[in-house]
């Protein structure tokens, strides 16, 4: 799949159109905010999404960021994603996707291309998402405790941009994933988030690296020079 030479005019348009727009408070009350995905393939082809949704009822109430999670199951993202839609009686918006969060073992064992079908067919998610692995394995990312502001989504992005400050680890976003897709000399290199037991919390850290050319996966490990942004 070849599209490196289509994302340019999107993009621009789409960064226009969520910088210059705003919503109303009626128009809060009609939508979803979606500001985490979080996308694990499951046995066979089953898929399942979960999405962080933006309590901005309860957020008002509190004044603190608040969340809720939604999940559904489907044979492709697109499938499990409009199931999740259909959950929600309000629709659903991805327009404000802070951070998605993919299963290591899918990326591992297909690759990049059914998440970047995905990713262009909602035609809302902005190309400068960042995009993380996470291990599916080491537990729950979106229930870690240390997660403390009420979006799990924000937090973990911020975790990001504070590793990649410190030179410990890397970003990837969106339009890199899709332009991976189909090139046999593209590295691509994405942060790892796992979780682990400290005492009587569960803790998330972004502290691995997996690296992947041509599309297939070369190693997981500290960042290197070839990997820093």
């Amino acid at each position: 799949m070849k599209i490196r030479h289509y994302i340019i005019i999107p993009f621009v348009i789409l960064m226009l159109i969520f910088g210059l727009g705003s919503f109303s408070k009626g128009h809060l009350d009609n939508i979803s905010i979606v500001t985490c995905l979080e996308i694990r393939k499951l046995s066979g082809d089953l898929y399942t999404v979960r999405a962080e949704i933006a309590d901005t009822v309860g957020s008002a109430e509190s004044g603190t960021s608040q969340s809720n999670i939604l999940s559904a199951n489907g044979p492709s993202i697109g499938e499990a994603f409009l199931q999740l839609s259909r959950l929600d009686s309000s629709s659903i918006y991805t327009g404000h996707v802070r951070l998605i969060l993919y299963d290591l073992a899918a990326a591992r064992e297909d690759g990049f291309e059914e998440l970047s079908e995905f990713i262009l067919d909602t035609k809302d998610i902005r190309f400068n998402v960042p995009v993380a692995l996470y291990d599916a394995d080491s537990g729950d990312i979106l229930e870690a405790e240390t997660l403390i502001t009420g979006n799990k989504g924000l937090d973990l992005e911020r975790g990001i941009r504070n590793a990649v400050s410190e030179k410990t680890n890397v970003s990837s976003e969106a339009f890199q994933v899709i332009n991976s897709v189909g090139d046999e000399d593209y590295r691509l290199s994405l942060p790892v988030i796992s979780i682990r037991e400290t005492g009587d919390k569960t803790v998330a850290y972004i502290d691995d690296t997996a690296v992947f050319y041509g599309g297939e996966f070369q190693r997981r490990g500290g960042i290197d020079s070839h990997d820093s942004r």
